[in-house]
């Protein structure tokens, strides 16, 4: 189960930077890398991924 603070910002960081990020994972963990240095890797690769998910169509808010 993902927790609240990755699904709230991941659909923050969407919502201001969304030009920054793709549906490849690979990409949106260099980005989320560059942009919080110091997340966790658990807790980055979880944000990149959920991130590739919300442009995919595939996650939903709620």
């Amino acid at each position: 189960m993902r927790s609240r603070f990755i699904n709230r910002y991941a659909f923050e960081l969407v919502r201001r930077f969304g030009s920054n990020f793709s549906s490849d994972f690979e990409k949106n963990k260099v980005v989320i890398k560059q942009m919080e240095p110091n997340m966790g890797k658990s807790q980055r690769n979880e944000l990149a991924g959920y991130i590739a998910r919300i442009l995919n169509g595939q996650a939903f808010e709620g």
